[in-house]
């Protein structure tokens, strides 16, 4: 690890790892609020559109002001430079260390999608050392193919406490077995073909034989807390599809007596704009379309997250 001092606290650290064919390295950057306690917890982002920069700016997505000001941390992994979100240039990242260039991925190894999550994991590495952190309270958070990553790194990790997956949608809690509603299997496979495996794409137009659904990679988050942030209008994430999937997940949270969704109703839809919150799942379905806003970190930072 390599940091240097930014404005308002904050650092920026490069972390730089080794495979067996190379090198790489990606920026996590890391703003704690003033005050000289440690802070309620950290928010870990899979930054996807690459807009963290090393000034603390805002904006809905990552309202960094408002955050510190809430009394949380806020660490951003600068996705695009674990793996660029291209077809072509994907492995360009981290990925190529590990591979030769030049030649084939095994069709079962991991694309972007994957990377982003192993990244997350290298974050944690940093930040579980930092003496202004406190690892037992640390949200890995993502939104959109961010959030589908955040899943994956959080079923992988058990050192994450809490997984934040805010409209992550097909691939992410969206249940794949509902193929016709939302981005399909097909779609998403042949629009990003660079996210997944080649062999995901077998299940196009073929989503009922899939071994597994999305509700068992939620419940992979177990003991840990999982929170899905949904929308009313971002019908292409299938919001219906991702609360079936949170109430599916709760069966194997219930092995560790953590089982209460927190939902006042089981059925669908759920009251809009209201928190709900179990010992160790939570949601909320925010009025409105595909995004990650103020609605939505005024839930999350509000949401008492790393308490039981």
């Amino acid at each position: 690890f390599d940091d240097q001092p930014l404005s308002e606290g904050g650092k920026k650290v490069s972390i730089e790892v080794t495979g067996p064919e190379g090198s790489a390295s990606f920026t996590l950057r890391l703003f704690v609020p003033d005050g000289g306690t440690k802070p309620k917890g950290t928010f870990l982002l899979i930054d996807h559109r690459g807009s963290v920069s090393d000034e603390p700016g805002s904006s809905g997505y990552a309202p960094i002001p408002t955050i510190l000001d809430a009394g949380y941390a806020f660490a951003a992994l600068d996705a695009g430079e674990v793996a660029s979100d291209d077809p072509g240039s994907y492995r360009s990242g981290v990925i190529d260390a590990f591979y030769p260039s030049g030649t084939e991925l095994p069709d079962d190894a991991g694309r972007a999608i994957s990377a982003w999550a192993w990244g997350a994991s290298r974050a944690m590495d940093y930040l579980q050392d930092d003496p202004n952190i406190d690892p037992d309270k640390i949200a890995v958070i993502g939104h959109s193919r961010g959030g589908k990553a955040a899943l994956w790194a959080g079923a992988q990790d058990t050192r994450f406490p809490v997984i934040v997956s805010n409209n992550s949608g097909s691939t992410g809690a969206k249940l794949a077995r509902r193929d016709d509603a939302g981005e399909s299997i097909a779609a998403i496979t042949d629009a990003f073909p660079h996210w997944f495996p080649p062999t995901y794409s077998d299940y196009a137009g073929n989503a009922d034989s899939l071994p597994v659904d999305q509700h068992q990679l939620l419940a992979l988050v177990a003991p840990g807390r999982v929170v899905v942030g949904s929308a009313t209008e971002d019908s292409n994430a299938d919001p219906q599809g991702e609360f079936l999937s949170y109430l599916g997940a709760a069966p194997v949270y219930d092995l560790y007596g953590l089982g209460d969704t927190g939902l006042s109703s089981p059925s669908w839809p759920p009251v809009t704009d209201e928190r709900f919150r179990g010992p160790a799942m939570s949601y909320h379905l925010r009025s409105g379309g595909h995004g990650l806003d103020d609605a939505d970190w005024d839930t999350y930072l509000g949401g008492t997250l790393f308490k039981r």
